[in-house]
């Protein structure tokens, strides 16, 4: 997974890397070199946002409410 790659899948869950750290509880310092390039990304990184990635979609097509019609149209 490259930084832009990191970047992007965070963007589709709509968390930032504190986020990131927080949950997988990852220093920041150690995140921070994974966007800049410094280090390599794990190999359990990509694995685990798959899974956050799809576990978003799946709510927002089946737990998130349709939107309410609006009572001003006729």
């Amino acid at each position: 997974m490259t930084p832009s790659e990191f970047e992007t899948a965070l963007a589709l869950i709509g968390w930032k890397k504190a986020d990131f750290a927080r949950a997988t509880d990852t220093n920041q310092t150690t995140i921070s070199r994974w966007m800049n390039g410094h280090n390599p990304v794990p190999v359990w990184v990509p694995a685990h946002l798959n899974l956050l990635i799809d576990l978003k979609a799946m709510h927002d097509k089946h737990l998130t409410p349709p939107p309410r019609p609006d009572k001003t149209a006729a």
